[in-house]
Order: structure tokens, then C-alpha cells, then sequence
């Protein structure tokens, strides 16, 4: 598959998954520099540094004096709408085929490519209008956007009472952390009660739909949560919107 985007003959299915990388570490306010997206993807910074050359030649991404990446207006049109598109392919997968929601995000991966411009508002449709992917992360489109008040797992105090808001992006790569977090009911939507937080241990305390669950605080940072007083439900839009107002750099 050498082309991945309808009406880019040049942009290729490896420069949208770097794109989609650059959205991810965006959104999760990560620096947008070489060295962390070479990390993000699993690659050598060699391959990153050469992919961006052909990335710029592309008009997608511009690097500043100070290493930083920026998207370009084009560059960042292509990433929401892959990160749309994959998005969809999630909750295609687990909504209407059935797809273990610990691996929806992996087999997004390949589906997404599926997607065209005449089917993506179609199937956004047929989904039900959903506003986030099935890890609880914005569409992009669907004017949907991240709660103010939200918070990692980690920095609730014991005794508080917090929702589920959605799965750091960087977990969803770990098919099995989510397997555990579905196992237990930490998944978007549940309710979590703090019971202990110890310092010498490392490790949380929770009660959960599932019943109390010890988790360790690497596995509790990738858990973005809002406090229950201040949860709310997001509206379901008209349509879904493609246009990008500016670029992000």
C-alpha cells in the first residue's frame, strides 16, 4: 500500500502514521521533537531524521532551529483526518463487529486505510454520532475536546471519587495493559473510587465496577480521569466537520 490518502498521490501510508504519532504526542501536550517521536514509533532517529527530509519536501512538516517539529496547515489537515479515520475504524470494530476493545486500537491500524471522504461521514453516521474513539480520545471533527478538569489517575487524592475520561494515548499500543484494564473496569465511563495511594509501594488502592484492584502508578498514570461532580456528557453534533482553521506548530 503505497499511497494512504484520497487526493494525495504522494503522501504514503509510513508519512500518515508518523502523522498520526505527531497528533498522538500533541494531544498528550508531549514535546514534538525528533528524538520522542522516534521513541513513540519504535524507530531508529536516523529513519525519523530522513522521513521528516521527505515529510518537508511534502509540505507536511516544517523543523525549527531548535529541533521542534511543526505541522504544516496541509501536515495537520492529513493528521486529524487520519486520526479520524482511525478513530472510526476503532469503533467500527468494537461497536458493530465485536473486536476485544484491549485490541481495537491495533487492528484500527489497518482498517482505517478502508476509510474513504464518500464513506467517513457515512459511517460516522451508521456509528450513532459518537463523539470519541472507543478509549474515550476526541474525534476530531466532532467538536468534542478534552474536559478541563481532567487529571492522571495518579494525582487523585485517596477518598475521592473520579470517571474514567479515556486511555493516555501512548497505553493503546499495550494490547495487554488495556486487557487488564478492561478486565477490572478501568475503561472510559466507569467510576473509580481512590481507597490508598502508598509512596513506598508504588501502587494505588481502587474500588472499581469490578470489585478493589491494586495497580501500580506507571499503569495509573495512563489513566485520565475527571472528578464525578464535574463529569459531563458531551452533546452529540449535527455533522461531522473536515475543515481545520489553523495549522499547529
Amino acid at each position: 500500500m503505497n499511497s494512504a490518502h484520497n487526493g494525495d498521490g504522494h503522501i504514503t501510508a509510513t508519512m500518515t502514521q508518523y502523522l498520526l504519532a505527531m497528533y498522538s504526542l500533541r494531544r498528550e501536550n508531549q514535546p514534538l521533537i525528533g528524538a520522542r517521536l522516534a521513541e513513540w514509533l519504535g524507530i531508529a532517529p536516523a529513519s525519523v531524521t530522513e522521513m521528516l527530509k521527505r515529510m518537508g519536501q511534502e509540505g507536511l512538516v516544517q523543523v525549527g532551529r531548535g529541533r521542534e517539529i511543526g505541522l504544516t496547515q496541509r501536515g495537520w489537515q492529513i493528521a486529524m483526518s487520519t486520526a479520524r479515520r482511525h478513530y472510526l475504524a476503532e469503533r467500527l470494530l468494537t461497536d458493530l463487529i465485536g473486536v476485544e476493545w484491549s485490541r481495537a486500537h491495533a487492528e484500527a491500524e489497518r482498517w482505517r486505510f478502508s476509510i474513504t471522504d464518500e464513506t467517513e461521514e457515512k459511517l460516522w453516521e451508521a456509528l450513532g454520532r459518537p463523539t470519541t474513539c472507543p478509549h474515550g480520545s476526541p474525534i476530531p471533527g466532532t467538536g468534542a475536546c478534552f474536559s478541563p478538569h481532567t487529571r492522571r489517575l495518579t494525582e487523585v487524592e485517596p477518598g475521592e471519587e473520579v470517571i474514567v475520561e479515556r486511555i493516555a494515548e501512548r497505553a493503546k499500543e499495550n494490547i495487554d495493559l488495556l486487557a487488564y484494564f478492561q478486565e477490572h473496569g478501568l475503561v472510559p465511563g466507569e467510576r473509580l473510587h481512590v481507597c490508598e495511594a502508598s509512596v513506598v509501594t508504588g501502587t494505588l488502592m481502587l474500588q472499581t465496577v469490578r470489585g478493589e484492584v491494586t495497580l501500580g502508578t506507571a499503569a495509573a498514570t495512563q489513566i485520565m480521569v475527571v472528578p464525578e461532580r464535574l463529569f459531563g456528557h458531551r452533546p452529540t453534533p449535527d455533522k461531522l466537520r473536515r475543515e481545520v482553521s489553523h495549522a499547529a506548530s
